[in-house]
């Protein structure tokens, strides 16, 4: 027999759609979720605190979408900040918990749940708005031109900065396919919000965005133009994801003594990505990879550059080396080798490169010989960098020898 949940003598089986399965077990603690949230809906309504325990629910009650709304609207008392929907709140811990146990409900009912997204995109409370956005999230991968419209709408008319910001990352993958969400973007560089701006540049240097009007030309606006530093700092980071060469001037501007330590950090890390990158370029940066050299080849480096230099590792790709004839391993590997044995240079820096270095070259004798040169003279973090390079030499002895090809009969 069904059963359904009463929390202070409220029935709440209109709201939470308790409903009868068997002989299936749903997931665990599925009722539970759903009782929590209806006491939390519940409570909040009557101005109420939600209890701190719930009762331990039958075994046949399941989660419905009705459910799933329930705890959606529930999230119109938490606050939304920086990073989201307030996590103390607690119809927040109890939404998190039924997003980690349904996991069947997320993947059998996916366009009932983006249905609820339509629905409530335009609530009056942002935390409800900024998770619809993310339920409508996977009708993009069908292109849906009125997912699209709606969320234009939404984003137009959105004045909480945060709630804007998650529109924005929707909206990314429609750059190139839509003139409107193109514009809109473009246009929301200019935004009060510096974190509003920052998910604008991320959009408008995106691969999305890779030959569509308009938009390497604003961020670079951003690197060259923008009153925040940080807004600055980020877009250079990302300036180079697209690997067009328009970008070099701007980045190379940026790459002197005279720029700050993090900007300037931020900006060879947008070079290096226009030739060295995780996911291949069909057509790499000649113009990038010389310059970085170039740059890199300069002594003193400030010691953010530790933070980029894995960047360089991506070139140890084959993808990468078929699409780039030009490339020369021998002068990455030198460059490498010369920043391992700088003293003058941060130690995390110094190990960093010795790790680029065994991916790059896979040569453990060089590795070895480093070690033993550095060793010959060690003083002060020189130990730390000793110990570095000992983990990645035994790391390399452990790893399998390449298989032999076998022989072919004579």
């Amino acid at each position: 027999m069904s059963k359904c949940l009463v929390c202070m003598g409220i029935g709440l089986a209109l709201v939470l759609g308790c409903q009868t399965r068997a002989p299936a077990t749903p997931p665990k603690d599925a009722g539970e979720i759903i009782q929590e949230s209806g006491v939390i809906k519940a409570n909040a309504a009557l101005g109420q605190a939600a209890p701190t325990s719930t009762p331990t629910p039958s075994a046949q009650e399941t989660l419905t979408t009705e459910g799933y709304e329930a705890l959606l609207l529930g999230l119109a008392h938490c606050e939304v900040g920086v990073f989201g929907v307030d996590n103390k709140c607690q119809a927040w811990k109890a939404f998190e918990r039924l997003r980690r146990r349904s996991r069947a409900l997320m993947k059998t009912a996916a366009d009932d749940l983006a249905a609820l997204g339509r629905k409530h995109i335009k609530h009056e409370a942002p935390a409800v708005r900024l998770q619809s956005a993310a339920l409508i999230d996977s009708l993009f991968k069908d292109k849906n031109d009125e997912a699209l419209k709606l969320i234009i709408e939404a984003a137009k008319a959105e004045q909480h900065p945060m709630v804007l910001k998650r529109f924005v990352r929707l909206l990314s993958s429609a750059v190139a396919k839509n003139d409107e969400a193109r514009a809109l973007i473009i246009r929301l560089a200019d935004h009060d919000n510096e974190k509003v701006r920052m998910e604008v540049a991320k959009a408008l240097t995106d691969a999305w965005a890779r030959d569509t009007e308009g938009t390497l030309e604003r961020a670079i606006q951003l690197v060259e133009l923008d009153k925040s530093e940080a807004v600055r700092i980020f877009t250079c980071k990302y300036l180079g994801a697209r690997a067009d060469d328009r970008a070099l001037p701007t980045l190379e501007q940026r790459l002197t003594p005279k720029t700050s330590p993090n900007l300037y950090a931020a900006c060879l890390r947008g070079l290096i990505s226009m030739w060295s990158s995780p996911v291949p370029h069909a057509k790499p940066s000649k113009a990038a990879y010389q310059l970085t050299l170039k740059v890199l080849g300069a002594r003193p480096q400030p010691k953010e550059v530790w933070t980029v230099l894995s960047g360089l590792e991506w070139a140890a790709r084959p993808e990468f080396k078929a699409r780039a004839p030009w490339y020369q391993e021998a002068a990455l590997i030198k460059l490498l080798k010369g920043f391992v044995l700088d003293k003058g240079f941060f130690w995390l820096g110094r190990s960093q490169a010795a790790d680029v270095l065994a991916k790059i070259s896979a040569d453990r004798a060089l590795l070895e010989a480093l070690k033993v040169k550095i060793e010959a003279n060690a003083e002060g973090d020189d130990n730390q960098l000793v110990r570095k390079l000992n983990e990645i030499i035994a790391k390399m002895k452990a790893q399998p020898a390449p298989a032999q090809p076998a022989s072919t009969p004579r």
